[in-house]
């Protein structure tokens, strides 16, 4: 089995930011279906999606973005923080795929809260 390779995404600045990507389209319908059809013969309609990637600003290199959910408001809130300051226990949750590589980066993780377990907040990378 091949393994997949994760490198750092600070890389994803590349990405258009949200004012210049077209919403989703008819030509895009084909593709969504393909990718549900892929999944399913997988088993993982219930596991993976797909999201429209694109950037509302730039992220350094030593920072993710972290998003904190307040689930009794139903409020999420994404802000940058540093990798260093992280001192958490985190679940790779989106992934950016790219040419040469199974996997371009790790794009979302969810941080761990030991006494609710995980969902309580969310970091997304580049």
């Amino acid at each position: 089995m091949k393994q997949l390779v994760v490198a750092d995404i600070a890389g994803s600045n590349d990405l258009p930011h949200i004012d210049d990507v077209a919403p989703m389209n008819d030509k895009d319908i084909p593709c969504i279906n393909e990718l549900r059809d892929v999944l399913k013969r997988h088993g993982a309609l219930d596991r993976f999606g797909i999201t429209l990637l694109h950037k509302h600003f730039d992220i350094e290199h030593d920072e993710v973005l972290v998003e904190r959910t307040d689930e009794a408001s139903k409020v999420q809130t994404i802000r940058p923080h540093r990798k260093a300051d992280l001192d958490t226990c985190i679940q790779q949750t989106a992934w950016r795929l790219s040419d040469g590589a199974a996997v371009m980066g790790c794009y979302t993780v969810c941080i761990r809260d030991s006494d609710r377990g995980w969902h309580r907040s969310h970091v997304t990378s580049g």
